[in-house]
């Protein structure tokens, strides 16, 4: 936080994460520079999560994938999902790779999450936000935690590496013409003088690439789960905005409901869906 008002607002946060059981520390600048000496000193004070970590997706999603696979899951890689017919009791998804007949269906697609509950008739106010990230090229330990910035839209993380992971949720354009994801100079500038705001030690690294992606997002940054109650059997999985980190929280709601079984986390307040 860099200012008063920000740390009201840490607070603020803070109060109603500890409703929830998040272990959290509110810091004074000292704790703040004893903690993160490398956080700026113009920083007026934060919020310290003992238990807040970080994983690389492109690691843990094939481990989650084979390991599925070792319990038995059938993972059909590059099929479309092109319609869906309700039939009966369950569902006949054609897809580009032949027809696949079950009881229910997990919609884990997403951004393409609204394309396919339009296919069994749902509404969802879902629909995919291009944004970008940056990476700095590998330099010596400095950043030892996960840190977010209270002043504007940062996440910064240092891999074992070295290199230097930068994003917030900077938007990225779309080529009129192509279609394709662009990066956007001027998200892109900005994103990287927050980052060097928050750490100054950051200044002399050399940026290596940004590149665009696709993140799904609902309006009120509401999750949509559970099962639909006019698609019996069609069960929601979306958590906007953060899907990789609330993954393992939504996925097991929504394995609980696939298999007939109470889950044992609230969710029906998320559940909207026309």
């Amino acid at each position: 936080a860099g200012s008063d008002g920000e740390m009201q607002e840490v607070r603020r946060k803070t109060g109603i994460e500890r409703k929830f059981g998040i272990q959290v520390e509110v810091l004074d600048k000292k704790d703040l520079q004893q903690i993160a000496p490398y956080i700026s000193e113009s920083m007026v004070g934060g919020a310290f999560y003992p238990e807040e970590g970080k994983a690389n997706p492109l690691l843990v999603t094939p481990a989650f994938a084979n390991q599925a696979e070792r319990y038995g899951v059938k993972i059909i890689r590059q099929a479309e999902v092109e319609s869906i017919a309700i039939e009966g009791r369950g569902f006949t998804a054609n897809t580009t790779k032949g027809a696949i007949t079950c009881r229910r269906i997990g919609n884990c697609a997403g951004a393409d999450a609204a394309r396919i509950g339009a296919m069994v008739g749902l509404k969802l106010p879902v629909r995919g936000h291009p944004i970008q990230v940056s990476v700095t090229e590998p330099i010596a330990p400095v950043v030892e935690h996960l840190v977010y910035s209270a002043s504007d839209r940062l996440t910064l993380k240092q891999t074992r590496h070295g290199s230097c992971i930068i994003g917030g949720g900077w938007p990225s354009g779309i080529d009129p013409v192509t279609g394709r994801l662009k990066v956007e100079s001027d998200s892109m500038m900005r994103n990287l003088q927050i980052a060097i705001q928050t750490v100054p030690r950051l200044r002399h690294a050399q940026l290596v690439r940004t590149w665009p992606a696709v993140v799904n997002g609902t309006e009120n940054w509401r999750p949509i789960l559970g099962e639909a109650s006019n698609v019996k059997g069609f069960v929601m999985n979306v958590f906007p905005w953060m899907g990789f980190t609330a993954g393992p929280a939504s996925s097991r709601v929504t394995a609980d409901l696939m298999l007939g079984r109470r889950p044992s986390t609230a969710f029906e307040v998320f559940l909207e869906i026309d």
